[in-house]
């Protein structure tokens, strides 16, 4: 499917600009990815 740029842009920015809820489910998932690559900050 194809968009124009400017819609692009502006769904990038809206997605980029989105928290982490540590309460949601994909919680552990995430933790174990970060445990994994190093990346998990304590």
């Amino acid at each position: 499917r194809v968009i124009g740029l400017e819609l692009a842009k502006e769904l990038v920015k809206v997605w980029l600009d989105l928290e982490f809820d540590p309460e949601s489910s994909s919680a552990a998932k995430v933790d174990a990815i970060c445990a994994y690559d190093g990346s998990l900050e304590k």
